[in-house]
């Protein structure tokens, strides 16, 4: 990790090591250079199901570039379990992912899958967030970019956050609340797209249980947009899966 607000992430490693096949399941931003102590919780109920057969597992943990220079952290990843009784996750299959938000962003197939037998809910999960600072609309840090997704041709609500939001002032610093971290030696303070140096990027959840059909083939489709017209630039940060869950 360096001294800028960069990516850090944990993954699980499907392939155990060498971790060539990741998935994730968190994710959020350094702050600027700060030294002293961070701690995040994050939920991520929702990914129970990659990892539940047990036994030993792999994960990998990420705080920033690898071509960058690296600052020393000493970091600990810990993850806790409970039982509610309620539902669980037994399953997530990833869906999509972002990249670079330019004219082939959204060349990308529909996405099937089958909710197995035995499903009582089924959710789309996504971790999502944007980077970069193109000259003349700061895409996709600091512009306004929509992500939809369709289930069965059906679109679900949009997720945007308008030019009003990102780069207010003190959009960032408002969230000192929640665990935003003040006194950054940076520009932590205003609102970015999606995200704040210094917190976590939740995940968001959608129950599409109504639109799909257990047991049966289904289909997810997905299109980015800067407002209403075609991506222009920048990096989409973008985790996107179809979670299973099993009453008790």
């Amino acid at each position: 990790c360096s001294e800028w607000d960069r990516i850090a992430s944990v993954s699980f490693c499907v392939d155990g090591m060498p971790c060539t096949d990741r998935r994730e399941i968190a994710r959020w931003i350094t702050p600027y250079w700060r030294r002293g102590r961070q701690h995040y919780a994050i939920d991520a109920s929702a990914f129970l199901g990659l990892f539940g057969s047990g036994g030993a597992q792999s994960f990998f943990v990420e705080l920033g570039p690898d071509w960058e220079r690296a600052t020393e952290w000493t970091t600990s990843v810990s993850l806790r379990f409970r039982s509610t009784g309620g539902e669980r996750a037994t399953g997530a299959e990833l869906a999509f992912r972002g990249g670079a938000f330019d004219a082939t962003y959204n060349t990308r197939a529909p996405f099937p899958f089958t909710p197995p037998a035995g499903t009582t809910r089924v959710e789309l999960v996504t971790i999502l967030s944007g980077h970069g600072q193109v000259t003349g609309n700061n895409c996709a840090e600091w512009c306004d970019h929509r992500h939809t997704f369709s289930v069965n041709a059906t679109a679900l609500p949009t997720i945007m956050h308008s030019d009003a939001t990102i780069g207010s002032a003190l959009g960032c610093a408002e969230h000192a609340v929640d665990g935003w971290i003040p006194g950054q030696w940076g520009n932590g303070a205003p609102m970015r797209a999606y995200w704040c140096p210094g917190l976590p990027v939740e995940a968001r959840h959608e129950d599409i249980t109504s639109l799909v059909t257990i047991g049966a083939a289904n289909e997810l489709t997905y299109a980015g947009a800067y407002g209403i017209g075609a991506p222009a630039g920048g990096d989409i940060a973008l985790s996107a899966y179809v979670v299973y869950y099993e009453a008790p």
